[in-house]
């Protein structure tokens, strides 16, 4: 309600449906275009959308703009540690969903967050909207879909929203699990969503167990060469939220979301892929125009 943004603006709630049925009825319901998308889980500061605005170009081949998130000023020791652990790569994979720390720094991605982005609306609608049989990772779904058709994505870090982090190890644990289902449904899915980089730690991972039952030794070196990673990740992270003595913190949370994410992809290969039709009740949709005489 208090962005600083020239001009009229409009927010749209919606409440049910899943993700992308969530987002399909905003987008449908939107009468710029322009469409901006967060999440109920983040503050976004006052000059949010005036930044996503300012970094779309003018040049209609790019369809989005999409920035990174913080912990809320008020976070736990442990939900900064978890902001350590997402400014790394070992704990992010560079995903623009978790990456945190803004700077300033732009280019071209891949895919950009559904928590924090803006699209023009007739390239949305040229992919036909989200994808409703996504229940998670419909953001990257229709980025893939969008970069088919030629368009281009950019990542503006100076661009971010306060994102409030988990409260509890076992809501840490519990959000990679998820998270793991979600890639591995997706990936089965569709081919365009498969990651080289998740699908390769994946059977390394299944090559890992089998050689540990094989050659001891060999999977003594690797877990090594783990630990070091993780080490030199969680010093890394406690620098970045400039607090050493969060470091064991980090160790630990390193581990339980591979592992937790990690299972997750097993659990995901056996659901198998997103199917369609699945009910989630009706979708409310709140209408707010900001800025109207």
């Amino acid at each position: 309600m208090n962005q600083h943004l020239k001009g009229v603006y409009e927010i749209i709630e919606v409440e049910g449906g899943n993700r992308s049925q969530a987002k399909n009825s905003g987008i449908f319901h939107a009468a710029s275009s322009l469409v901006a998308f967060t999440d109920s889980d983040c503050d976004p500061p006052e000059d949010w959308l005036a930044r996503l605005v300012e970094s779309l170009p003018e040049h209609e081949s790019v369809a989005g703009v999409g920035g990174v998130s913080l912990s809320m000023a008020s976070s736990s020791s442990l939900q900064k540690a978890i902001d350590g652990v997402f400014s790394t790569y070992l704990g992010s994979l560079g995903s623009p969903s978790l990456s945190s720390f803004p700077e300033n720094q732009k280019r071209f991605a891949r895919a950009i967050s559904g928590h924090n982005c803006i699209f023009r609306k007739d390239a949305l609608l040229e992919v036909e909207g989200f994808d409703e049989r996504f229940e998670l990772n419909e953001d990257t779904d229709i980025c893939a879909r969008l970069a088919k058709r030629g368009y281009a994505l950019l990542l503006d870090k100076s661009s971010f929203v306060f994102h409030s982090r988990r409260r509890s190890l076992g809501s840490f644990v519990k959000q990679f699990f998820w998270y793991g289902i979600g890639r591995m449904r997706s990936m089965l899915t569709s081919a365009r969503y498969v990651d080289i980089r998740i699908l390769t730690l994946f059977l390394l991972a299944l090559g890992c167990g089998l050689t540990a039952i094989l050659n001891w030794q060999l999977a003594g070196v690797a877990l090594s060469a783990y630990v070091f990673l993780v080490l030199l990740s969680s010093l890394e992270g406690a620098i970045r939220v400039s607090s050493i003595r969060l470091m064991p913190m980090l160790i630990l949370l390193f581990v339980l979301e591979h592992f937790a994410y990690l299972f997750g992809l097993f659990s995901g290969l056996l659901m198998g892929p997103w199917k369609k039709n699945k009910e989630y009740g009706p979708i409310k949709i709140r209408k707010h125009v900001v800025g109207a005489k």
